[in-house]
């Protein structure tokens, strides 16, 4: 695994946002080439995907390091990222609505990664190739697939997030596990002191919620535009 300590932190940002942005870019504006070399391109990401989840679970179980605190794919990112790969391995068309409206979500890991940008130094270079595949994968669904976002699915997928986070308030207090960045309540309590975990979970799941709306728009717009 590599840790990106070796250049400044904001180079990398600039290096990794540019090369999401510029991957987007070459989605929408070739699609057909997309379209004719798809077995090749679903390959290598394949293989991208099977590298991840070697060096971010199997290695550590295999090291003896992996700890269940820390490395359990409880993250909508690294959950995602899981499903990803098992649509690589079987194309099933249903996980298209989630790799679409959750696998959107990846964006955030490119603008926002995993904190401020002087945190790149600790992130390991699965944390790119998951969040950059992620990032992608939404407009590859609409210009390869022609995938049509469904705001019915949006509501299903935002509807069983919230079961999701609900039910991890008491497992994480249980287990003692910070999954779903429940740490982050902290940061809203500063301003909101009494806040609840249920006031906090509904704030998340709003704030992903206004995520889909937007990209069922962003999709339909996308559609028009590429197939008139």
């Amino acid at each position: 695994m590599i840790h990106m300590d070796f250049i400044s932190p904001y180079i990398i940002y600039a290096l990794y946002a540019g090369v999401t942005a510029f991957a987007i870019g070459c989605l929408l504006k070739k699609a057909e080439f997309f379209r004719l070399h798809k077995p090749f391109i679903l390959a290598t990401a394949l293989f991208a995907m099977i590298y991840t989840v070697l060096f971010r679970y199997v290695e550590p179980m295999t090291a003896g390091a992996f700890l269940m605190r820390r490395d359990l794919p409880f993250y909508v990112c690294r959950g995602t990222s899981l499903i990803l790969l098992v649509y690589f391995l079987s194309r099933l068309k249903p996980l298209h609505h989630i790799l679409y409206f959750l696998g959107g979500t990846g964006i955030f890991g490119v603008l926002v990664p995993a904190g401020p940008i002087d945190n790149i130094a600790n992130l390991r270079e699965i944390y790119f190739i998951e969040h950059f595949l992620l990032a992608i994968f939404p407009f590859y669904l609409l210009v390869v697939e022609r995938y049509t976002p469904s705001f019915k699915q949006g509501v299903y997928i935002t509807v069983g997030t919230l079961v999701v986070l609900f039910a991890f308030i008491p497992i994480n207090e249980y287990m003692s596990w910070p999954y779903f960045f429940m740490s982050n309540a902290n940061f809203f309590k500063e301003f909101w002191p009494s806040m609840s975990w249920e006031a906090f979970l509904l704030l998340k799941t709003l704030g992903i919620f206004i995520f889909i709306v937007i990209y069922y728009h962003l999709g339909h717009y996308i559609l028009k535009r590429t197939h008139p």
